[in-house]
C-alpha cells in the first residue's frame, strides 16, 4: 500500500453486492478491507436507500482516503454501470467532498444515487471486545 498511498492514510476495499433501484430502492454490499493507518483488516458491510435506475450485481475494488473512520461514516454514493464496467464516487454528505471510489465489472446498465451507512468489523473491534 505504501506505493499507492505514500502518506499512509488509505483504506482499500474489495466488495460485492447488489442494487435494486428503479426510481426508488436500495443497495447492499459486503466484503473485506485493509487499512494502513491505523492498521486494521476485517469485513465491511454497507447498505442504503437511493433513487435512479440501477438493478444488478457487482464486484468492486475501492479506495477510501483518510483514516479508517471515513469508512464507517455515512456517505452519498454516485453509482454508474455499463456493459464494460461499473464505478462509484463516494462523497461526504456534510461537505460534498469526494472521499473515495470503487471500480469493477458491471452486471447492469444504469445509474443511481444512494445514501449509505457502512460498518467495519475487524481486528480493532476484536481488540476492544477483548479489553
Amino acid at each position: 500500500m505504501s506505493g499507492v498511498d505514500p502518506s499512509g492514510l488509505g483504506t482499500i476495499t474489495l466488495t460485492g453486492g447488489g442494487s435494486a433501484i428503479v426510481v426508488g430502492g436500495g443497495e447492499g454490499n459486503g466484503g473485506v478491507y485493509i487499512s494502513n493507518k491505523p492498521f486494521d483488516l476485517g469485513f465491511i458491510l454497507t447498505g442504503g436507500a437511493g433513487g435512479g435506475g440501477n438493478v444488478g450485481l457487482s464486484a468492486q475494488l475501492g479506495y477510501i482516503t483518510g483514516p479508517l473512520s471515513n469508512v464507517s461514516d455515512p456517505t452519498v454514493n454516485y453509482n454508474a454501470s455499463a456493459l464494460v464496467g461499473s464505478g462509484t464516487l463516494v462523497t461526504d454528505p456534510t461537505t460534498g467532498n469526494v472521499v473515495g471510489g470503487t471500480i469493477g465489472p458491471a452486471g447492469s446498465i444504469g445509474g443511481s444515487v444512494t445514501y449509505s451507512q457502512s460498518g467495519t468489523y475487524g481486528l480493532s473491534n476484536l481488540m476492544e471486545w477483548v479489553k
